[in-house]
């Protein structure tokens, strides 16, 4: 069996709506300006009610991993809790 392309994972992907991923990192939909369905902007007040939440910092990529893999782990480790 042979792997299937990018292109045809990519066609395969179901995306989340937009409310459900914000609502995983802690931002109410309310604080959404939706532009179709998969995408949207926060709106500026979200900057004051989400300023109680800890900052996200840079982490120095580990050399032992490329910068792709290292980044990649160390957002989802932060948008995963």
């Amino acid at each position: 069996m042979s792997m299937p392309s990018d292109l045809e994972i990519a066609r395969a992907a179901r995306l989340k709506p937009i409310t459900e991923i914000a609502k995983g990192m802690g931002i109410d939909a309310r604080l959404l300006e939706p532009y179709g369905e998969g995408v949207a902007k926060i709106k500026l007040a979200a900057i004051a009610e989400l300023a109680e939440r800890p900052r996200a910092k840079f982490i120095e990529p580990n050399e032992r991993k490329s910068d792709v893999t290292s980044f990649t782990l160390h957002f989802l480790s932060f948008y995963s809790r």
